[in-house]
């Protein structure tokens, strides 16, 4: 959906009117939404005639997990019902007080009608009140605060598919990005959009664009971290194969100086045997 922008509603203590209507969503078991929670999406017009809403007295908000979100102020049945019947998909309805939904009402992208003829039936064939069906609050007067317009039909940019940024990308190249999407952000008609809106986008695409440099920077730290720990564990296995080569060469030469030991120890026991035999000879001599 399309950036949202503030109602116009101004935020305010809570009211009598919001206390009632706290009471009535408790008692519905549908969601309250106070004066300043309340933000209306720039197509919000697209999801129910600005004629039945002023009719009906209920407006689209927005859509929220898939679900077109309607305000009402008075959720009765039939209205629920009809409401049903003239929105696409399955809509979740919030409760509000009714200074809210006049406020609401009287923005200008419900306080003009749309282009073009309504496709739907009569909304008085739909939605006939009870004889003994409490009559709508009055509206109260509020001032009104710029809202969005409609904005044209604009072709979807066709988008790239997108890659994951490799550690090695320059930061410089990441920032040329981002502002380079802010500017072309900033190349939409300002008249489509809320100017305060649109100042919060961009100091948001500033922020992204520094957490994602810091986060580019952390990662690049990280490469190089592992980078010279396996260029240390390279170095360490190289001298872990030196050192067994060494070990090897001297397992080879203690074994030779082994054999050595064994030959000298023969020949010791050899001669020693020929020493005895040549004194007993000497012994019988005599």
């Amino acid at each position: 959906m399309a950036p949202t922008s503030p109602a116009a509603v101004p935020d305010a203590a809570d009211s009598a009117e919001d206390v009632a209507a706290q009471a009535l969503a408790d008692e519905r078991q549908l969601e309250f939404r106070a004066r300043h929670q309340l933000t209306i999406d720039a197509q919000a017009h697209t999801l129910l005639d600005p004629k039945y809403a002023r009719e009906m007295r209920a407006v689209p908000l927005g859509i929220e997990s898939g679900r077109p979100v309607v305000a009402v102020a008075d959720p009765s049945e039939k209205r629920l019902t009809a409401i049903r019947d003239l929105v696409a998909g399955e809509p979740k309805f919030v409760l509000v007080a009714p200074e809210s939904l006049d406020a609401l009402l009287k923005s200008r992208i419900f306080s003009e009608s749309a282009d073009g003829e309504p496709t739907a039936p009569p909304v008085e064939q739909r939605l006939s009140m009870t004889a003994d069906a409490e009559p709508l609050p009055a509206p109260v007067p509020v001032v009104e605060a710029p809202a969005v317009e409609q904005a044209p039909a604009m072709a979807p940019a066709p988008v790239e598919p997108s890659s994951t940024v490799a550690p090695e990308l320059p930061a410089v190249q990441v920032a040329a990005a981002v502002q380079a999407a802010a500017a072309a952000a900033a190349a939409i008609p300002t008249e489509l959009f809320d100017a305060a809106n649109v100042e919060q986008l961009a100091q948001q695409l500033a922020q992204a664009a520094d957490t994602l440099i810091a986060l580019q920077r952390q990662v690049q730290g990280i490469a190089a971290q592992f980078e010279q720990t396996r260029q240390e564990l390279r170095e360490q296995k190289e001298q872990l194969a030196a050192a067994a080569a060494k070990a090897d060469q001297d397992r080879a030469r203690i074994k030779s100086v082994a054999a050595s030991l064994a030959e000298d120890v023969a020949r010791l026991d050899q001669t020693k045997a020929d020493l005895a035999e040549r004194l007993s000879g000497l012994v019988q001599d005599e």
